[in-house]
């Protein structure tokens, strides 16, 4: 779930702002579907794929986290 980290309201926010704000909650539903893929997989390569791809995702999410602390400061 993304935190509502922001006091502005939607329409305050800059085209920049709800970019990152749209990229974090593309990110995170990523997350989502990787996990429910994960919890289903049987194939150790398969499994070793979505480990890999979680990582990569998590990185992601935490620098698009950071950009967003960084305008909600």
């Amino acid at each position: 779930m993304i935190p509502n980290l922001w006091h502005n309201t939607e329409d305050t926010l800059s085209e920049e702002e709800r970019q990152i704000m749209e990229l974090l909650k593309e990110t995170q539903e990523e997350i989502d579907q990787i996990h429910n893929k994960y919890d289903y997989a049987t194939d150790q390569s398969i499994i070793d794929s979505y480990i890999y791809q979680l990582k990569a995702l998590h990185l992601r999410y935490e620098h698009l986290l950071n950009e967003v602390k960084k305008f909600c400061s």
